[in-house]
């Protein structure tokens, strides 16, 4: 195989690794802002992305999100994100409609339905400093 062979193979098998590895504002499905973190001498609010993705099996993929709090002198910017693993698995849709809006006491309530059995779950996630959270529901 000559170089460009190997470069071109290179560049698509890393391609979708990368798209994957942000939130796309253009496919989000919903955003919710909201609660309140603190750690060390920091604080700020949450963010979560839920976005639809698929066509057939339709899933979501949901982000968390920390954001600094806004000073006068500067809006709020992002510090942290972490990919909700749990159910941005491929295997769950998001009820969009029945997501906890606002967060209570910095839970996350995500009600969701498997997308081949249909098996609903609710997902509680209780959000934590900047990078953390944990599931509190199996």
């Amino acid at each position: 195989m000559n170089t460009l062979s190997w470069f071109l193979a290179l560049v698509f098998a890393v391609s979708p690794a990368v798209v994957k590895a942000a939130p796309d504002d253009e496919t989000a499905a919903a955003i919710i802002d909201g609660g309140h973190w603190q750690a060390d001498s920091r604080e700020g609010t949450y963010r979560i992305r839920i976005e639809s993705v698929g066509f057939e099996h339709v899933s979501c993929r949901v982000w968390i999100e920390w954001l600094t709090a806004a000073t006068p002198d500067a809006p709020s910017q992002l510090l942290a994100r972490a990919p909700f693993a749990e159910a941005s698995n491929g295997m769950w849709a998001c009820k969009l409609d029945a997501v906890s809006t606002p967060l209570q006491d910095n839970v996350l309530t995500l009600p969701a339905t498997h997308t081949y059995s249909n098996e609903p779950h609710v997902f509680k996630v209780a959000l934590g400093s900047p990078g953390e959270y944990q599931v509190l529901t199996p």
